[in-house]
């Protein structure tokens, strides 16, 4: 009796369309069938853009660090009885681009005043896997409505937020292709100190025998003017 040489499983790559951050997985959908019921192993050979890849024609993976963006990978999935090689099952992806990792972030002050210039600070750039220059794009709101005077600037010019205002600022990053994870910082702003007074003495040039009275007027830096007189 002649052995039969079994026939091809159904494969494919995972994920379907991969990335240059994904490992890339040859997966076994349905197993190959022999026909004399040998149990059945298999051999994978992975090609990079027409070459074969040797390092992994035992491996049903290949790692993200070997993948890159534009590339073409196809992998071969050989059955084999114990004795025969049967028919071979190939499945191909082409290798799409990564997002951008985000920022990190940190607001300056971190409780600021309606007297604060406030400011979005990059502790660590955002990354990109491929290589891309990566933008940032700033969305400032403002008791959740948009705030469009502070968009696309990580900082907020003094006088623009006010006392008990709820601000959340939104930084995307962009790498001209495909959108990262966004970052959100939250804050409110909290109540200023008031400035120094202006007080002036009346009569300025006071004699011996005048009563004298002081005036002072002060900001609390919320627009609201104060003045006090005392004799």
């Amino acid at each position: 009796i002649v052995n039969t040489a079994p026939r091809a499983p159904v494969i494919a790559i995972e994920p379907k369309t991969p990335t240059s951050s994904d490992n890339l997985r040859a997966r076994i959908v349905a197993e190959g069938v022999d026909d004399d019921g040998d149990p059945l192993t298999y051999r994978f050979v992975w090609k990079r853009n027409g070459s074969e890849v040797s390092a992994a024609d035992v491996q049903s993976l290949i790692a993200a660090k070997d993948v890159k963006r534009g590339e073409t990978w196809s992998v071969e999935v050989i059955p084999n009885d114990g004795e025969t090689d049967g028919a071979v099952a190939q499945a191909t992806a082409t290798i799409e681009n990564s997002a951008p990792r985000p920022p990190a972030l940190q607001l300056k002050p971190w409780v600021p005043l309606a007297t604060d210039a406030i400011q979005v600070e990059v502790v660590a750039p955002a990354t990109d896997i491929d290589g891309d220059k990566v933008t940032l794009k700033v969305r400032w709101e403002r008791d959740g409505q948009p705030a469009h005077d502070g968009d696309n600037e990580l900082t907020l010019e003094t006088g623009r937020a006010k006392k008990g205002e709820k601000w959340r600022v939104v930084v995307t990053p962009h790498d001209g292709s495909a959108a990262g994870l966004p970052v959100e910082l939250f804050f409110s702003v909290a109540n200023s100190p008031p400035l120094p007074p202006k007080v002036s003495i009346n009569p300025e040039k006071p004699k011996v025998t005048d009563f004298l009275s002081a005036a002072g007027v002060w900001d609390d830096a919320q627009n609201r003017h104060r003045r006090r007189r005392v004799d």
